[in-house]
């Protein structure tokens, strides 16, 4: 339990940090390949604070997920994102968050409480601040553990774009 306050800490750190940001909630689907009989709904919520950097219209910044699904499985994690607007109003994201895991009674065993989340999506603003799409993440120990089954996700989204007081 310590180690989940540690690192629900450090996400609040990293995300009170920036000068703006966006909350996304995802709804999906976990265990996308099948490879167990684990196949559950998942709840997602991402905060990217968002950084401009470099060359238009490319944007970075740091992030947390908090990840939660049916089987009780539960992920959270910080790390950094990268993105770009290819067209107007169509964006691309990744992002890779390492982070602490615990499967649910039902859930699936991943090797190692360490997991790298990686994330991939693609969105469409609707508005200024609002935008929805599809992503694709997966979770992995990196071969940390004794076994590295991974899994992945896919995923409705809803992003929000929130200004810092």
């Amino acid at each position: 339990m310590r180690f989940k306050s540690l690192v629900v800490a450090i996400c609040l750190l990293i995300s009170s940090s920036v000068t703006a940001g966006e909350l996304t909630l995802a709804l999906g689907e976990d265990d996308l390949k099948g490879r167990r009989d684990s196949k559950s709904t998942m709840l997602n919520f991402w905060y990217f604070g968002r950084q401009r950097g470099g060359i238009e219209p490319f944007y970075w910044g740091y992030g947390a997920v908090i990840e939660g699904d049916t089987d009780r499985d539960f992920f959270i994690g910080g790390g950094v994102y990268a993105g770009v607007e290819l067209w107007p109003r169509i964006f691309l994201d990744f992002s890779i968050m390492p982070g602490y895991y615990q499967k649910g009674p039902n859930g699936t065993l991943l090797g190692h409480p360490i997991e790298f989340w990686s994330h991939f999506g693609f969105s469409y603003a609707i508005n200024p601040t609002t935008r929805i799409g599809v992503a694709a993440s997966h979770k992995s120990n990196r071969d940390l553990g004794d076994f590295n089954s991974g899994v992945e996700s896919v995923h409705v989204t809803f992003s929000k774009t929130l200004k810092k007081r």
